[in-house]
């Protein structure tokens, strides 16, 4: 009877205790809420300029001859539910399957990530990731992904001159819908090398 009595009072307390945390927890939550700005610029404004020397825009994907580049490609098809038919599978719409192609040059080294249909809106576009070496193999600047605006925009194929298609969607696409960007002239990032054959 004593063991029973002094369980169920140790049971209350930590009863209590759990109660207390718990309606702690729920005013803390509404304070840091309550406290936190929102996500977006209050005003718009400019963006300042660089402080340093903006890196030229490559030019499209070629060869030396001129000719369009021969890639390869990997293509990742991800299902948002369930699908039980290959024919169905393969048919899908960007709805139902997410799409990514992975295009890669001669020496397996990645060029260009396109996923098909990515953006948001009614009428979504592919969303591509462009990438570029220096004569030594090195990807010192590494571009932005943007939304395809000329040319195949809904494919997912290869997009030939991704960058000009990306200063394009920064400079007069984005700053429509984020205002606080007008004017930005960087969409990359970039790496830079000690003098040194070891790369670092």
């Amino acid at each position: 009877m004593v063991l029973s009595r002094r369980y169920l009072n140790l049971s209350r307390s930590c009863l209590n205790i759990f109660v207390l945390l718990l309606t702690l927890l729920a005013v803390s939550r509404q304070q840091v809420h309550a406290q936190s700005p929102p996500n977006k610029p209050a005003t718009t404004t400019q963006v300042p300029g660089p402080t340093g020397t903006v890196a030229t825009a490559p030019g499209p994907y070629s060869t030396s001859s001129g000719s369009p580049l021969l890639t390869n490609y990997v293509r990742e098809r991800d299902g948002y539910g369930r699908i039980t038919d290959t024919v169905l599978y393969s048919a899908a719409a960007y709805g139902d399957v997410r799409e990514t192609d992975h295009y890669f040059d001669g020496l397996g080294r990645p060029l260009q990530t396109v996923s098909r249909q990515l953006s948001p809106g009614g009428s979504p576009k592919d969303v591509v990731t462009p990438v570029v070496y220096d004569p030594f193999g090195r990807e010192l600047t590494k571009y932005l992904p943007y939304t395809a605006q000329t040319g195949n925009t809904q494919d997912g194929g290869f997009k030939p001159d991704p960058f000009t298609d990306q200063q394009n969607f920064f400079q007069n696409v984005y700053p429509t819908e984020q205002p606080a960007y007008t004017g930005e002239q960087v969409y990359y990032g970039q790496t830079v090398y000690e003098p040194s054959p070891l790369n670092r």
